[in-house]
Order: structure tokens, then C-alpha cells, then sequence
């Protein structure tokens, strides 16, 4: 498959496809990859410390942080990183469960990062009821698709798959920043 090919199935673009090639390659040297369970993977913790050297302490963060996304590696993925940088995780797999946890935990929660396509209950209409429980909510979405193609409004944040960890850890730090719509959390 070319790259032309694999960027069009990912809705991406072939430079930034490699781009994020060329990132990982130039951060991973082979003792950068460890061995879990037969498969290798990136050590996206170690990476990042290394790419952002003192840039490291202006993403840290305490605040807790609801991810959602119906890909377990993803997930997990997104968990051990933001733990790494001091923030709080709790997942939920779909819209369902975000909410049921987004209940549970509201409280606590100062940003919800979700997926937009999910079995069971999309991120859309997660999104609206979590707006309907607290509108001071902050959400940013994950998809591979573009914001005009999901008739987004103007407190819709978005960052676009595939993304690496320095573009999530930069949106996740603006959106937390960024004052509530409505004046809550």
C-alpha cells in the first residue's frame, strides 16, 4: 500500500503521515522500544520527555481528565501519558459508560476527551447530555473526521486522528485553560 493510499484511508494527509513517522523514528532508538507480550511498542512517555526536554513542566497538570474511546489501546495509550504528566484518568469505553462515570464523577472532572464515533452512544450525543447535566463542561473530541463535516458549533474542540502526543498534551493544556462557557468548572 502506498502512503497516498494509507493517508486516504486514515483521512490524513501522506506529509503528516510522515511526519509522525519521521517523529518516531528520530525519538525511538531501538532500546526506546519495549517488548509486551510479543509485540513491540513505543514508549510514548520516554518519547515525549525526550522531544520536549524543559518544555516537559508547562503541560504538567493535577486536573482530572474523563477519556472516551471504544479503541482499548488508544486508551490506555492516552492514560499512561497524561499520568505521566500528573493528571488524573478515569476511561470509559463508550458514550454509555462516559456517562454513567461523567455522573459519578462530575465533580471532579475538568475535561472530557472523547472519541466522536462510538458503538452504543457517539460522542455527539454524549456530548449534548453531558452539556445538559453541567454546560460548564469542557470537551475536546478526537475523530478522523474534519469539524465542518460534523456541523460543529463554536464550543466544539476538536483535535484531529491521527494526532501525536505533543499535539494532544498541546490541545488538552489550551482547552483546560480556556475559561468555561458558562462560568462552572
Amino acid at each position: 500500500m502506498s502512503v497516498f493510499a494509507l493517508a486516504g484511508a486514515l483521512n490524513a494527509t501522506a506529509s503528516s503521515l510522515l511526519y509522525e513517522a519521521e517523529f518516531i523514528l528520530k525519538i525511538n532508538t531501538p532500546e526506546k522500544l519495549r517488548n509486551d507480550g510479543g509485540c513491540s511498542k513505543i514508549d510514548w512517555i520516554s518519547s515525549m520527555e525526550i522531544m520536549m526536554n524543559n518544555g516537559h513542566n508547562c503541560y504538567q497538570g493535577s486536573e482530572t481528565i474523563l477519556i472516551v474511546d471504544d479503541e482499548k489501546q488508544l486508551r490506555d495509550m492516552l492514560s499512561d501519558f497524561l499520568v505521566s504528566y500528573g493528571y488524573n484518568v478515569i476511561l470509559a469505553e463508550d458514550g454509555l459508560d462516559a456517562l454513567d462515570k461523567f455522573r459519578q464523577n462530575h465533580q471532579e472532572i475538568n475535561l472530557v476527551v472523547m472519541d466522536v464515533v462510538m458503538p452504543r452512544k457517539d460522542g455527539i450525543t454524549c456530548f449534548r447530555e453531558i452539556k445538559d447535566l453541567h454546560p460548564g463542561t469542557k470537551v475536546l473530541f478526537m475523530s478522523g473526521y474534519r469539524p465542518d463535516h460534523l456541523h460543529a458549533d463554536d464550543d466544539f474542540r476538536m483535535i484531529q486522528k491521527p494526532f501525536s502526543p505533543v499535539e494532544m498534551i498541546k490541545a488538552i493544556r489550551k482547552v483546560l485553560e480556556e475559561p468555561a462557557p458558562s462560568g462552572e468548572k
